[in-house]
């Protein structure tokens, strides 16, 4: 009897492990994709998704940014919309850079819970300009500067001389 019951238990525990993994993974997805300006309230739709069909209605996602540049980051935890699998994170990139973003699926099992990574994006500074921006701007008017002078130098070269004055 001692054995039948070791071997029960043994049984029982090796077929509920099988069945915890068995669905133990889901798929994210956000949307729509994030402002290009820092400081731009960005209202990210966070779609969780058990085996990429069915919508985990008891998830708790987060998405993180990170500076790509400067390594800053910051987690914004999500909210329930009240559509199935669907959750809301309000995300503000403080600073203009390259950023990164990944969503924590927050699946309801602990160990089965994943990372989703997502393309970087390109946010300008407040105010709607980068340092790129001022390069280019600088740059070019530089360029044009020089080009008046230029022009103002070789016209100034091909001015006739005076005729002496006669009195």
């Amino acid at each position: 009897m001692r054995v039948f019951t070791i071997a029960m238990v043994t049984a029982v525990a090796l077929a509920s492990a099988g069945a915890a993994q068995a669905g133990c993974w889901a798929t994210a997805g956000v949307s729509p994709q994030p402002p290009h300006t820092a400081g731009t309230p960005w209202n990210a739709s966070i779609r969780i998704m058990q085996h990429g069909r069915t919508p985990l209605t008891n998830a708790s996602p987060s998405l993180t940014i990170r500076n790509a540049e400067t390594g800053a980051s910051k987690t914004f935890r999500s909210e329930s919309t009240g559509k199935a699998g669907v959750y809301r994170a309000n995300v503000v990139f403080p600073s203009g850079g390259t950023w990164r973003y990944v969503v924590n699926d927050g699946f309801p099992v602990r160990e089965c819970a994943r990372t989703h990574t997502f393309a970087p994006v390109d946010i300008t500074g407040a105010g709607g300009s980068s340092s790129s921006t001022w390069t280019i701007a600088g740059a070019t008017g530089l360029a044009v500067l020089l080009g008046v002078l230029l022009f103002a130098a070789v016209r100034l070269r091909r001015r006739p001389a005076l005729a002496p004055s006669v009195n």
